[in-house]
């Protein structure tokens, strides 16, 4: 996926200003949903920050105590951080002339984290929300996100996993439930 405005759009900044904020709200909740812990979730956060809010795909921090001064993380930790977000797939950090360049893997299904939320759940309980308070219900069907990460639908459709989160497995009714007492 590369985010970068089309001819049409050059005449018009302010939508593509706002296809970046969309495409960086889409990333936001896909963090919030996977099960990252305080630190990773504020890391991966100003890396999406520094990218999507600047209307960029990446991002250079020369030093790893600008993560220091933005979070108030101490730099062994911040590098402890950025190995595991790296390692999980959940972000990209590439050294080019000797500088790293950070960003996010916007392929939400390549991480190696656990969803804690399941994704078709949490449109449904946003659109309610959203109807709630008076808009309109936003259009993420399949095709969508499937457009979103530039694959055709049928492909998304072909790998998608179940709605447990624990793959192919079954949930239960409530009157499967073991009885505890």
């Amino acid at each position: 996926m590369k985010p970068t405005p089309s001819k049409a759009c050059e005449a018009c900044p302010a939508r593509h200003e706002s296809e970046w904020r969309w495409r960086g709200a889409m990333l936001l909740i896909e963090l919030r949903r996977h099960d990252l812990n305080f630190r990773e979730l504020q890391i991966a956060e100003l890396i999406l920050d520094k990218t999507y809010g600047w209307q960029k795909e990446t991002v250079v921090f020369p030093q790893l105590n600008y993560f220091t001064h933005f979070l108030g993380i101490g730099v062994p930790d911040v590098n402890k951080v950025l190995k595991k977000l790296h390692a999980r797939r959940i972000i990209r950090i590439v050294t080019t002339k000797g500088r790293p360049t950070y960003s996010l893997n916007p392929d939400s299904d390549s991480w190696k984290a656990f969803p804690r939320v399941d994704k078709f759940e949490l449109r449904s309980i946003n659109n309610l929300l959203r109807a709630n308070n008076g808009l309109e219900p936003l259009p993420l069907e399949d095709e969508a996100i499937a457009n979103f990460r530039n694959l055709p639908a049928a492909k998304k459709a072909g790998a998608a996993v179940g709605n447990s989160p624990i793959g192919g497995e079954k949930g239960l009714s409530a009157g499967e439930f073991p009885s505890l007492f």
